[in-house]
């Protein structure tokens, strides 16, 4: 692949930033994951990909499962936000 190549699939990704969420058909990114967590879903048998890209502040310093089904339904709200009549494949 050439370098103008690329270059323009690196402007067409959407880059999705800390503390943010989005879904595309296309191209789907998110860069300067460090201390942070990402979260990829695949959705309407791969039509859609949705990321969740957050900053560990806002994660407690001890996790246990109702933290955690806390975030996973903080999670579900933004993706039915965006797609409401997609589904998780």
């Amino acid at each position: 692949m050439s370098s103008t190549t690329i270059n323009k699939i690196n402007k067409l990704i959407n880059d999705i930033e800390m503390d943010h969420f989005g879904s595309s058909t296309d191209w789907l990114g998110t860069t300067g994951i460090n201390a942070c967590v990402g979260f990829i879903i695949l959705l309407n048998n791969n039509e859609h990909i949705f990321i969740e890209h957050r900053s560990d502040i806002y994660f407690p310093s001890e996790l246990n499962l109702d933290n955690v089904r806390l975030c996973f339904k903080n999670i579900a709200k933004h993706v039915s936000r965006i797609l409401p009549e997609s589904s998780i494949t």
